[in-house]
């Protein structure tokens, strides 16, 4: 039984993914054992598979990403041995990715012992109040003139604000900002709550 858990936002490379893995097991070249093998297609990964990866408690996660996403990804997930590839459609590189993954040693030997703030999470840190609140919200849908009313600002006053948080966070459109803006809210709710019960909290 194949008890490597693939998740993919598509269809064909997940089929793809779980093809190779049959294929080096019948080879006897691995065991598919405590891993996880995330592959994202889109410039974004959505909120459920985002939190899917967050609470993934597999010994190996391998992740083919677009470069677009690669760097933030990485930068998220600092410390905690998650290795990433970049999505491609060669299946030979795929194979080769897959294979040297698999005969990697466990995260949690891998993993920095020192673990601190990526660097994403220290540009979270350098913004306003106002800038984080602005960031969710605008993250969540909620379009520069809502968020005036909500926040009971003038609409230049948040606009003002919202373009201090993407150039602190080094973002370039609103479409990025809302994507990595959903994608980094997630990490640090998930930061907060492992804090509250107690546990090792994502870095």
């Amino acid at each position: 039984m194949m008890d490597t858990k693939v998740v993919s936002d598509n269809c064909y490379s997940k089929i793809a993914i779980t093809e190779l893995l049959s294929l080096l097991k019948q080879s006897h070249l691995l065991s598919t054992s405590g891993a996880a093998i995330y592959s994202f297609e889109k410039k974004y990964v959505s909120n459920d598979d985002m939190n899917d990866l967050l609470n993934c408690e597999a010994e190996r996660i391998l992740v083919f990403v677009r470069k677009e996403l690669r760097g933030f990804l990485s930068a998220l997930f600092a410390g905690r041995g998650v290795i990433f590839e970049d999505y491609s459609s060669s299946i030979l590189r795929a194979f080769v990715a897959v294979k040297k993954f698999m005969h990697h040693p466990p995260r949690h030997i891998t993993a920095c012992k020192n673990d601190s703030p990526s660097d994403e999470h220290q540009r979270y840190f350098l913004l306003t109040n106002k800038e984080k609140r602005i960031m969710e919200l605008f993250s969540s849908g909620i379009s520069v003139h809502q968020i005036s009313f909500i926040m009971d600002n003038h609409h230049k006053i948040v606009s003002t604000h919202k373009r201090n948080c993407m150039k602190k966070m080094g973002i370039s459109s609103d479409v990025e900002l809302m994507q990595r803006g959903r994608m980094l809210m997630l990490v640090m709710k998930k930061r907060e709550s492992d804090l509250m019960r107690g546990r090792r909290p994502v870095q």
